[in-house]
């Protein structure tokens, strides 16, 4: 069985877990230790469990408490060498880095492939995650200014699908935001917008798809209603399960059996 819950998303902090049957893993750690330590119990995990940490990159929102949670909880941090160099994680005491490369998979349990998929962003070496596992594709692509041809590639056909819904292109324009900080949000490497994102999962969808999570939501420049009704008015009735990931609390627990389709 596979699990996911997204324990926070935005820009006040970021991760998510995951489960491969026995094999528990977060992607970041962008809170601090003792909330992210909180969040997994909220959905009966213990934070023991974790057997490694898929790092996306550099950015604060990701990587707060990421060699504290790694050291205290004895789980290695899987990082691109670009990625643990601009984070300074080789300066932290941590359990361990193990070096992957972006755009090459690797298999940090048994039958679990994961694709580390280069995403365009403002950081060394960013990467979203693939997941491949008994016939099932999760896919998690958030921070990115743009959709390559690469990434709706990988992620058509997930079965659960965590993807950046991150500002009302007008909203964002009417704020308080230096100018500046809007064009870098707006740029091919910052964040997608809502409509971007709609477009995205009207690729990615398939019959396969069965749950669809918003994550990383401006605070100031987007809000829940915005983005699902964008989602909902580009994908029609054909819409599988659409939800939004909070900066709060953990989303609940969603499972799914890891059983190939037909």
């Amino acid at each position: 069985m596979i699990a996911c819950s997204v324990l926070a998303s935005g820009s006040r902090g970021n991760s998510t877990y995951l489960r491969f049957r026995d094999h528990h893993f977060l992607i970041d750690c962008g809170l601090s230790c003792k909330a992210i330590e909180a969040r997994l119990s909220a959905i009966g995990v213990e934070p023991a469990a974790i057997e490694g940490i898929f790092l996306t990159h550099e950015h604060t929102d990701h990587i707060q408490s990421i060699h504290t949670f790694s050291r205290r909880f004895g789980a290695p941090i899987y990082t691109t060498e670009a990625t643990w160099r601009a984070a300074g994680l080789q300066d932290k005491k941590h359990e361990g880095l193990i070096p992957i490369v972006s755009g090459k998979v690797f298999s940090p349990a048994a039958g679990l492939d994961v694709f580390p998929c280069p995403v365009p962003h403002d950081a060394a070496d960013p990467v979203g995650y693939i997941f491949h596992y008994e016939g099932i594709r999760i896919s998690q692509v958030t921070d990115l200014g743009y959709v390559t041809e690469l990434v709706a590639c990988e992620v058509r056909g997930s079965r659960l699908l965590l993807v950046e819904s991150n500002h009302d292109p007008q909203m964002l324009k009417m704020s308080q935001y230096p100018w500046e900080l809007k064009q870098r949000i707006m740029s091919r490497r910052g964040h997608l917008s809502n409509q971007a994102a709609a477009e995205l999962i009207e690729k990615a969808v398939t019959e396969e798809t069965e749950q669809i999570i918003l994550t990383h939501l401006s605070e100031e420049n987007n809000l829940p209603d915005i983005a699902l009704m964008t989602i909902l008015q580009k994908l029609g009735k054909a819409v599988p399960a659409v939800s939004v990931a909070s900066q709060r609390e953990a989303t609940p627990l969603i499972s799914i059996n890891a059983t190939v389709r037909r």
